[in-house]
């Protein structure tokens, strides 16, 4: 019995300890729907409902457990309205994902609260429904296709309506319209012009249109749902587009046609108001010219130059656009195939300059450097000379391109080889064509040719007792060289025979003989000899030699014996060397013969107009030649007029000459190398020109010009009787 009273008291505290649990732990959730709705156009964040929640602790923690689907865009967040409040919420599209009722039409969502000890807890199901988004409807009576035609003259402002599309939507939502074009072409764009309507526009001048038909495709959306099969076809009647009636076409040119060559004529249709054309390579279009009446000519080039080339350019493609203004033409290409011909050589140089120097045949040469080519590139078969101009006598080396003597070459011969010469030289391919260019040669002189005295290369003067001072005559040597200086000959004494032979006769540079000194009488059938060579102005020098002989033979005949010259026969020994020379004898010189000749003339006429004046003055046999008293009055009157202009010695004076004495020199200046007399001081160089200085013997260098002695003025001695 006593047993039985303890287990009743066990199960008594038992059951009363599971009251207390339950009575302290117990978590309820109250007046929460089960099932919410949500249209699914929402992307914002969206509120539902509080959760009612209560715990004997007085605390509740609320979550969302679990979603079916998962990963549902829905969560439980305190209100924000008191630390313990927990609301249901749409997180939103940014937070979550977007809502889709035709992939997730429904969600159920289970959610849990706990007391503070989280022993405790309640759970709810709650089911969430996506209500779908209704589509747009377009209301145009012919949708789902209709159909508009269009005058591309009519039409022609851009922002022309050709079309309104209407629509409704069961939602109230504000629609929009989008639209695409095949083919694609820029004709027109769409405008939503309020919630329900739209306009299709032109976007251009519907005369610049190019496409007739053209499908527009038209799509309605309220932002979440779309309706795109609306269907508008357009059919636009278009603007002819002009047209080049005659192209595209293909011409050949051959390539040495000449500028202003026609090419062709553009055939236009009516409504053409321009053209133009371009030229591919565009850098040879100046080749070309376009004129108002559409022609295409071959353009005149500077100097003739021909515009087409083969070797350069081939073919020529020149597209040509005609315009109304609204369209243009296509495919309007002239096509222009260059023929080609065959075409000579070329030089690199338009003339090209030689120097030789005379001597045997392929001494001499000179390199002009030619280059030749053919625009081709066929094979140059020859490079020569072209006959004529002395051709012949020069030869081309196309190797070296050089050009030297063919034949020993002496422009010092009279006729025949000129010092220059003009060749064309000629080149030829392998075709025919051939060209020239012109190659100008100079031959310069060289010092190839000795002085010579010729086959009297001794000269033999006489001289007597009346033999009077001065010249003799002169010695000669020709120098066949062709130019100075190697042809200006100059001679010098360099041995004399006897060695006082030099006493009585010298000899000039420019190869004057004087006699110089009076030979004593008693040296008669003596002869004096001087060596004389004469010398080029060449380099390397040439020389030669030849013997000036003078025989002194006194005469018995008290008469002037003149002056006589015989010849022997004698060769002349040359050095060898070079050079040519031309005689330095002063009236050798045509100008000076010329000026020489004017002023004689000259003084001939001042002689005259002296003499006239005398003759007037003086008298004819002089104012004092019969007295005053065998003149007469008329005498008297002439004499008075002489005295008066000419003083009272000029007409009746008379002087005595004083007669020389020995050494006395004639101070008289004399040019004339003929006129020689007794007078002359022995030595005195006059023949020479050197001149004297009577205080110190010194000759100084050869004077030019007339010859004169180096002497003071004569005094003035005179004596009247």
């Amino acid at each position: 019995m006593k047993e039985k009273k303890i287990h009743s008291y066990v199960f008594l505290v038992a059951l009363l300890l599971v009251s207390i649990d339950q009575a302290y732990g117990q978590v309820t959730i109250s007046n929460f729907p089960t099932s919410f709705e949500i249209h699914e156009k929402n992307t914002s964040q969206y509120y539902f409902k509080d959760i009612t929640c209560t715990s004997v602790d007085k605390i509740c923690i609320c979550n969302m457990i679990k979603s079916d689907p998962t990963g549902g865009p829905f969560d439980v967040w305190l209100n924000g309205k008191s630390s313990t409040t927990y609301g249901l919420y749409y997180v939103g599209a940014n937070n979550g994902k977007a809502l889709d009722y035709s992939s997730v039409p429904t969600y159920k969502l289970t959610i849990e609260c706990r007391d503070g000890t989280s022993t405790n807890k309640a759970t709810i199901e709650v089911e969430v429904d996506i209500i779908p988004n209704i589509m747009p409807k377009i209301t145009n009576a012919k949708y789902p296709q209709d159909s508009v035609q269009l005058d591309a003259f009519t039409v022609t402002a851009t922002g022309s309506t050709i079309y309104t599309v209407t629509a409704y939507d069961a939602d109230g939502d504000a629609l929009t319209c989008s639209m695409k074009t095949s083919p694609v072409v820029s004709y027109f764009k769409i405008m939503t012009t309020s919630t329900s309507t739209c306009e299709i526009q032109t976007t251009i001048d519907m005369r610049t249109a190019t496409e007739a038909n053209v499908a527009l495709t038209v799509s309605v959306t309220d932002g979440r749902a779309t309706v795109s099969n609306f269907v508008i076809d357009v059919t636009t009647d278009l603007n002819a587009r002009p047209d080049i009636t005659n192209l595209p076409k293909t011409v050949s040119l051959i390539e040495d046609a000449t500028g202003g060559t026609l090419i062709t004529a553009l055939t236009l249709t009516d409504d053409v108001i321009s053209t133009r054309c371009t030229v591919n390579p565009s850098a040879e279009a100046y080749k070309f010219r376009f004129d108002s009446s559409n022609r295409i000519w071959l353009e005149n080039l500077p100097n003739g130059a021909l515009p087409l080339d083969f070797e350069t350019t081939d073919k020529y493609t020149i597209t040509c656009l005609a315009t109304d203004g609204y369209l243009e033409s296509l495919n309007d290409v002239l096509t222009i195939q260059v023929i080609n011909k065959n075409e000579p050589p070329v030089f690199d140089e338009i003339a090209y300059y030689c120097d030789l120097y005379e001597g045997s045949a392929g001494v001499s040469s000179c390199s002009i450097d030619a280059s030749v080519t053919d625009p081709e590139k066929d094979s140059i078969l020859s490079v020569n000379f072209i006959s004529g101009n002395n051709s012949n006598r020069f030869r081309y080396d196309k190797s070296s391109s050089t050009i030297s003597f063919n034949v020993d070459y002496d422009i010092d011969q009279a006729t025949g080889y000129p010092e220059n010469v003009v060749l064309q030289l000629e080149a030829k391919d392998r075709y025919g064509a051939t060209s020239t260019a012109p190659v100008y040669i100079k031959v310069h002189d060289i010092n190839d040719n000795t002085c010579d005295f010729g086959a009297s290369s001794t000269k033999v003067f006489t001289a007597n007792q009346g033999t009077k001072l001065g010249s003799l005559g002169n010695i000669y040597a020709v120098d066949n060289d062709k130019t100075a200086p190697n042809n200006e000959v100059t001679y010098e004494v360099i041995q004399a025979l006897p060695s006082d032979s030099t006493n009585y006769i010298s000899a000039y540079s420019d190869g004057s003989i004087a006699y110089i000194g009076i030979i004593p009488e008693e040296n008669s059938g003596k002869t004096y000899s001087l060596v004389v060579k004469c010398k080029d102005g060449g380099s390397p020098q040439r020389t030669a030699v030849s013997t000036v002989v003078l025989s002194y033979q006194t005469t018995t005949s008290s008469s002037t014996t003149s002056t006589t010259t015989t010849a022997t026969t004698t060769t002349a020994t040359a050095s060898s060397t070079t050079s040519s020379s031309s005689s330095s004898n002063i009236f050798d010189n045509s100008a000076f013969v010329g000026v020489f000749a004017l002023l004689m003339t000259l003084l001939i006429l001042g002689l005259l107009v002296g003499l006239y004046f005398l003759l007037k003055y003086c008298g004819v046999f002089g104012a004092c030649s019969g007295g005053a008293a065998s003149q007469g009055v008329a005498g008297q009157s002439a004499s008075g007029a002489s005295r008066n202009l000419c003083g009272d010695n000029f007409c009746c004076s008379k002087q005595k000459q004083v007669e020389p004495v020995d050494d006395y020199i004639n101070y008289d200046v004399r040019t004339n190398a003929d006129y020689k007399d007794a007078y002359w001081k022995t030595g005195d160089n006059y023949e020479s020109g050197l001149g004297f200085n009577p205080q110190d013997g010194i000759k100084p260098k050869p004077l030019t010009g007339f010859r004169h002695l180096a002497l003071p003025p004569p005094p003035a001695i005179t004596t009247t009787f």
